[in-house]
């Protein structure tokens, strides 16, 4: 099954949001597309553009980070659910859309734990692991 990611970033969580493009690239061969809102990425959203499967989406917001729950944070912070709404009504995917935090490093393919028969899949809960070691069991 093909699907589409969607994350949001400023300039202070690019080393994240890198790594989870470069898992996310190598680590699954059915990710069609990466959707970015822009929080503020500054002098780096060119060099995400230049990335084959990325698309970075417009917000209104350019966060100058300054700690978690600050105003910033918060502003940023909403552009997730805001853009994913955007991205839900102006676009007709046929595939699925996942929302992820940017500061994630992604091992394995996401569809191996997606269910087709769900909207909301809550098989999404991946397995963490530390070691080797299996930390979580998706229910």
């Amino acid at each position: 099954m093909n699907y589409n990611v969607f994350t949001t970033a400023n300039k202070s969580y690019f080393p994240f949001v890198d790594v989870l493009v470069n898992s996310l690239t190598e680590n699954c061969p059915n990710l069609k597309r990466i959707y970015i809102a822009d929080c503020g990425l500054g002098e780096y959203r060119k060099y995400l553009q230049g990335k084959d499967n990325v698309s970075i989406m417009d917000t209104d917001v350019i966060d100058e980070y300054s700690g978690v729950h600050s105003e910033g944070w918060v502003k940023a912070t909403q552009q997730k659910t805001r853009v994913l709404s955007k991205l839900l009504t102006m676009m007709d995917f046929g595939d699925p859309l996942i929302m992820i935090d940017s500061d994630v490093c992604v091992l394995e393919d996401l569809a191996k734990g997606m269910d087709n028969e769900c909207e909301i899949s809550n098989s999404l809960i991946l397995r963490l692991r530390r070691n080797g070691e299996q930390l979580i069991e998706p229910h």
